[in-house]
C-alpha cells in the first residue's frame, strides 16, 4: 500500500500542473494561424516584385490568386472531415507542413503558371485552419467561453495579415524575394514542431488538472460519429444553421481576399508604392479587424440575440451607405436636387420634415395643415419616389445626399 502510495506522488511531483491550459492550448494554436496568414499573404505583398522579375500580368496574376482561392474553397470541407477522422493534432500538423512546404517551393517558381499550381497546393492546405479553429474551441472550451475564445482566435487570422507586411518587406530586404517565401515556409515548419511537442487533446494532456477538464467538459457535445466524406457533407447540409454561417462567410471573404491580394498591388501601381511603404500601410485593416474580433467574443456573451441582429443590421447600412457614395462618385456627380423634382413644393416640404424624423403630428402643426392632409402628402411622396415607408425615404436621403442641410 505505501508502495502505491509513493508511485502516486512521484507521478504528482512529475506531472506539473499549468493553470489555465486551455487558454495556453488558445495561444498555440493562434501562432499557427498567424503563420497561416503570413505565409499566405506573402504573394500579395510581393506581387509587384513578381509581375516585373517573372513577366506576369494582372490577368495571370488574377489566375494564380483564383487557384489558391479555388483550392481553398473545394478543400475546407475535406480538411475538416480529415482532422474530425484522424484527429485535430495529427491533422492539422500534416497539413500545416504541407503548406509550408508549397511556401518554401515558392522560391522556385519560374513562371505564372509555376505559381498558380504551388498556390494551389498551398491554398488547398491552408483550408485546414478554419475547421481547426472550431475544434479547438469545442475540445477546449465549454460553451460559456467560446465566444469569447472565438473572438481571441480569430484574432490570429488577422494579425498574421497584419504582421505580413513587415515580416516580408525585412525578410524580401534581406533574401530577396525568393528568400522571403523561404524564410515563411520555415516559420511555418518551426510552428509545426511546437504544435507536435505540445498540443494534446484535453483527455490526453499531462499538464492538464482535474478541475479545469471538468469544467472544459462540463457541457460538451458527444463526440462525433465518424462518417464517410459525402455522407458528412450530406448531413451537414441538411442542417440549416450551416447556411447561416456559410453565407455570410461567403459574402465576407471577397473583401478580405481582396485586402490580402490585390490592394499592395494597387498601392503600388497606382500611388507608386515601394515595398517599404507598402508594409507601412497595407497591415492597417487588419489591425481594425484583430479590434473588431475581440470585440465580438465579448459582445456575444454579453448581448442577446436582438441587439446582435440590430447590430448586424447597423454595420450593413454602413456598408451600404458607402456603397452608395462609392456608385455616387463614379456616376461623376449627380445633383441631389434632381431627385425631387417629381414632387410638389408642399410635397417637398413634407419630404424634409419626415426625413428629419417629426411625426404626422408635428408635420401638421408645422404647416398648419390637417393630419388627413399630411397622410395625404406622405401617401403621394412615399409613391413618387418608390419607397415603401418612413425609414425608405431616410436611406433614399441619405443615397442621394439630400439630408446634408439638416
Amino acid at each position: 500500500m505505501s508502495q502505491g502510495l509513493n508511485n502516486d506522488m512521484a507521478v504528482s511531483k512529475s506531472r506539473r500542473i499549468v493553470k489555465n491550459l486551455r487558454w495556453w492550448m488558445l495561444v498555440l494554436f493562434l501562432l499557427g494561424v498567424t503563420v497561416n496568414y503570413i505565409t499566405r499573404n506573402s504573394l500579395g505583398i510581393i506581387a509587384p516584385e513578381l509581375k516585373t522579375s517573372l513577366g506576369i500580368t494582372t490577368e495571370q496574376y488574377s489566375w494564380i490568386v483564383g487557384a489558391f482561392q479555388l483550392a481553398y474553397t473545394i478543400f475546407q470541407p475535406l480538411c475538416g472531415w480529415l482532422i474530425d477522422v484522424i484527429g485535430l493534432k495529427l491533422g492539422f500538423m500534416i497539413c500545416a507542413t504541407l503548406w509550408a512546404i508549397a511556401c518554401i517551393a515558392h522560391a522556385g517558381a519560374g513562371s505564372w503558371l509555376h505559381l498558380a499550381i504551388l498556390r494551389f497546393f498551398m491554398g488547398g492546405a491552408e483550408a485546414a485552419a478554419t475547421p481547426a479553429n472550431a475544434k479547438t474551441l469545442g475540445e477546449w472550451f465549454p460553451k460559456s467561453e467560446r465566444p469569447i475564445a472565438a473572438g481571441w482566435a480569430g484574432v490570429g487570422f488577422s494579425v498574421g495579415a497584419m504582421l505580413a507586411p513587415p515580416i516580408i518587406y525585412f525578410a524580401h530586404a534581406s533574401f530577396g524575394w525568393q528568400g522571403a517565401f523561404m524564410f515563411t515556409g520555415a516559420l511555418a515548419l518551426l510552428w509545426v514542431v511546437l504544435w507536435w511537442a505540445f498540443y494534446h487533446n484535453p483527455e490526453k494532456h499531462p499538464n492538464l488538472g482535474k478541475a479545469e477538464l471538468a469544467l472544459i467538459q462540463q457541457d460538451n457535445e458527444a463526440p462525433p460519429v465518424k462518417l464517410p466524406f459525402f455522407t458528412a457533407l450530406k448531413t451537414v447540409s441538411k442542417n440549416k444553421r450551416f447556411y447561416g454561417i456559410a453565407i455570410p462567410a461567403f459574402m465576407a471573404e471577397p473583401a478580405w481576399a481582396v485586402l490580402s491580394f490585390w490592394v499592395p498591388l494597387y498601392l503600388a501601381k497606382e500611388h507608386g508604392m515601394d515595398l517599404k511603404q507598402i508594409a507601412m500601410f497595407a497591415w492597417l485593416p487588419f489591425l481594425a479587424a484583430d479590434l473588431g474580433s475581440v470585440a465580438s467574443g465579448y459582445l456575444t456573451k454579453r448581448c442577446g440575440p436582438e441587439e446582435l441582429v440590430q447590430a448586424v443590421r447597423s454595420v450593413g447600412m454602413g456598408g451600404h451607405y458607402l456603397c452608395a457614395d462609392a456608385l455616387r462618385a463614379l456616376r461623376g456627380g449627380e445633383q441631389p436636387a434632381q431627385v425631387l423634382e417629381v414632387l410638389t413644393p408642399r410635397e417637398r416640404e413634407v419630404f424634409d420634415l419626415l426625413v428629419k424624423g417629426d411625426s404626422v403630428k408635428a408635420i401638421a402643426f408645422k404647416l398648419e395643415l390637417s393630419h388627413k392632409t399630411v397622410h395625404v402628402h406622405r401617401a403621394n411622396v412615399l409613391g413618387k419616389l418608390q419607397c415603401h415607408s418612413t425609414i425608405d425615404l431616410v436611406h433614399f436621403a441619405l443615397d442621394h445626399q439630400l439630408l446634408a442641410g439638416h
